[in-house]
């Protein structure tokens, strides 16, 4: 059985005030408290990107665009590691043969990264990985590791004749197998945790290998057509954390101008034009971003139903995810316009929302280069982003 939005975000509802109670201290200690994982694991949330045939909540891909926002404006950093777990449940389910073994327990936490690969070294019955990659949110919770690496021989990498480029694979190593380094020391986005793994010399059984510009038929398991979108609803799951952290920066505002009065002012900010005029395009922007994302997946689904997706989703895909990037940020800077000095200051509960937002923006699913990335294939040219060659 599959999970709805309003299943969701009644599992959300009632973890709300652990999360809330420990966004503080998570953001000193570089990492989500204990007491959130347990709470991911309880309420089955980490099981989002999970196939139902095998356990899981099977969230719709709208459904959990809907979700990553109503979460990222509560905490920007729980709701990205959440956000990690559903994606990367998503692009396991690559390996095939191997999705017994990797959900055999679907509560279990799950980490991983994409860019940059590491080396791959052909061996009796699978591949010895070495790599050392960064960004690794939640890892040191995780049960299980998602990594890149291209497959090399005699120090050069083994060309597919297929695709005419290097064979880069992914795996999934159990993360007891890896070492998390301390590493996370960042501007916004502190409790996720998201430190560097170094995976030395692991050997990884070809069931739990995928070849990414090569993949098999998918399982019979995974019937719903959001795993034919891997990895795109995932990155939709990203941009919808910023709005949502937007969002929830618009709404605190929104209370706080009700009586605060600035320093040389008599009246309270509800009564300034100014903080009427861009709180609304504020919301205006945060909106109709969240409407993009929403009609862009709804299209996408529909052409996989039909046997047509391609590029021209693709392209709307990626350009709605940009979108909504860019009007976070935009909305976040006319909430900090309005509210001053109150963003400054972190027991206020801007301050978190702010570095949050400026750090998530940059990650490589939504970064401004995504829009550079998107027009070469709108040209008809090689785009640098790995989703397009899917």
């Amino acid at each position: 059985m599959t999970t709805t939005t309003t299943d969701a975000l009644t599992q959300l509802d009632q973890i709300r005030p652990i999360i809330e109670e420990h966004a503080t201290q998570g953001e000193i200690d570089r990492e989500l408290a204990p007491e959130v994982y347990d709470a991911f694991h309880t309420s089955g949330l980490n099981r989002l990107g999970v196939p139902a045939a095998l356990g899981g909540m099977e969230i719709d891909p709208i459904d959990a665009i809907a979700f990553f926002e109503a979460m990222g404006a509560i905490d920007g950093s729980a709701a990205w590691v959440l956000n990690q777990q559903y994606a990367v449940s998503s692009i396991l389910t690559w390996m095939r043969d191997g999705l017994g073994e990797i959900f055999a327990d679907p509560g279990a936490a799950l980490s991983g990264v994409f860019w940059p690969p590491g080396a791959a070294e052909r061996v009796d019955g699978g591949y010895r990985i070495t790599s050392r990659v960064g960004f690794a949110s939640g890892a040191a919770r995780s049960a299980w590791f998602l990594a890149p690496a291209i497959v090399m021989a005699d120090g050069e990498p083994v060309i597919d004749a297929a695709t005419g480029g290097p064979d880069m694979i992914a795996v999934a190593i159990p993360t007891a197998e890896v070492q998390v380094l301390d590493t996370w020391n960042a501007l916004g986005m502190r409790a996720t945790g998201s430190n560097d793994v170094i995976i030395d010399g692991v050997v990884v059984p070809d069931h739990r290998v995928a070849h990414i510009f090569a993949l098999p038929p998918r399982s019979e398991a995974l019937t719903a057509p959001g795993y034919g979108l891997v990895p795109w609803q995932g990155v939709h799951a990203h941009a919808a954390v910023p709005l949502g952290i937007a969002r929830g920066a618009l709404e605190h505002a929104l209370r706080l101008a009700i009586d605060k009065v600035p320093n040389f002012m008599q009246a309270p900010l509800k009564e300034r034009e100014y903080v009427q005029t861009d709180l609304a395009k504020a919301k205006a922007a945060i909106d109709s971003a969240s409407v993009y994302l929403r009609t862009t997946m709804r299209a996408a689904l529909d052409a996989v139903d039909a046997g047509t997706f391609g590029p021209a989703e693709q392209i709307d895909l990626q350009l709605a995810a940009n979108q909504a990037a860019a009007s976070a940020e935009e909305a976040m800077r006319l909430v900090h316009h309005c509210v001053g000095t109150t963003t400054v200051r972190d027991e206020a509960g801007m301050g978190r929302r702010f570095r949050d937002l400026s750090t998530i923006t940059q990650h490589a699913s939504i970064q401004p280069g995504r829009w550079a990335s998107t027009g070469k294939v709108m040209f008809g040219l090689e785009s640098d982003w790995f989703p397009f060659a899917l």
